[in-house]
């Protein structure tokens, strides 16, 4: 089959043909119709020893089952998956919180990814399409997960004003669920023109550029009163501490952002506010279900987050572009 292989930092991905995977007990062979790049794909391919040479990247896809491997799934079902392969017997598994299994390996990190013709998935984790969820809205499953299990940690949404810090894809996936919650209001901060266009585009009632306005004020003036929740999309040191200045008292930060970086902040500024801070990592299950359920019956429509479509063969060029800063939201590639 044909793939975007990873041989080392530096080096852009290449496109090599290398032998179809081979599904172990519990496991069905998926052939990839449409596959999204990750920002924690770019951070994976420019940071030494995460990476194994050779490694297949990629963990937001969909496609058909060709292979189902004793499984119950039909061949020829369209499909996209929990991209984990979990250990399934220690407690976090027992209890439903595979991304806390201390076993699970990762697709497109520990295990081959989507960015090829076939993949290899744990057929527990397969999340059927529906009429109503074409290839390219199941491609965005996953993102789309991350934001609805970060707004699924907001406290009380319904009636609250939310400002979400950052307006890429898994800020823009939680200002949907944000607005399909019932929050009152939701404003988005971003610097980029063309993001905050999109995030007005998806329903924000306000954009902010806090590179030239002042957000706290811009917020207020809309709102009336100081966010109710913050959601930290960013994952930039620094933006915790500017969630803490931006809540209102005994408000709530939502934290998604997941910086690689050592960050600071002073506690005694959200002490004497009162607030609370929640980290929210990956998705359960649930999320998947609830994400495809909400596209199917066009409670959500996520179609203004594709900005670009290639081939297989465009993908190494365009990959080291995402290093740069640009107007590409999510990228699908159409395998």
């Amino acid at each position: 089959m044909r793939a975007a292989v990873f041989q080392d930092v530096g080096i852009p991905l290449s496109i090599e043909t290398v032998p179809d995977p081979v599904p172990d007990e519990g496991e069905v062979v998926i052939e990839i119709v449409r596959a999204g790049i990750c920002g924690s794909d770019l951070h994976w391919t420019e940071t030494p020893g995460i990476l194994p040479s050779g490694r297949i990247l990629g963990h937001e896809f969909c496609g058909t089952v060709v292979d189902p491997n004793g499984s119950a799934i039909v061949a020829g079902t369209r499909v996209t998956a929990l991209p984990i392969h979990p250990c399934w017997h220690c407690a976090d598994c027992e209890q439903g919180h595979i991304y806390h299994c201390s076993g699970q390996q990762v697709i497109g990190l520990q295990r081959d990814g989507a960015l090829a013709k076939f993949m290899v998935a744990d057929a527990r984790l397969i999340q059927m399409l529906p009429d109503g969820v074409g290839f390219e809205e199941g491609a965005l499953v996953e993102p789309l997960a991350v934001g609805h299990h970060t707004i699924g940690h907001a406290r009380q949404l319904k009636g609250a004003n939310v400002l979400i810090l950052g307006a890429g894809p898994i800020g823009l996936a939680a200002l949907l669920f944000a607005l399909h919650g019932g929050a009152a209001k939701v404003m988005s901060s971003d610097p980029s023109p063309g993001r905050r266009q999109m995030a007005i585009d998806m329903g924000a009632h306000g954009a902010i550029n806090p590179k030239e306005e002042d957000v706290e004020a811009r917020f207020a003036a809309l709102c009336g009163t100081p966010p109710d929740i913050v959601v930290e999309c960013v994952g930039y040191p620094g933006m915790l501490g500017e969630a803490i200045r931006l809540v209102r008292k005994c408000g709530q930060i939502l934290s998604a952002g997941g910086s690689y970086l050592a960050d600071s902040f002073v506690p005694i500024d959200a002490l004497v506010k009162e607030i609370s801070i929640d980290f929210s990592l990956a998705y359960e299950v649930a999320d998947f279900a609830a994400v495809i359920d909400a596209i199917a019956t066009n409670q959500v429509k996520p179609q203004p987050l594709i900005t670009d479509r290639i081939s297989l063969d465009d993908l190494p060029e365009k990959f080291e572009a995402l290093r740069k800063p640009s107007t590409t939201c999510k990228l699908l590639i159409e395998i």
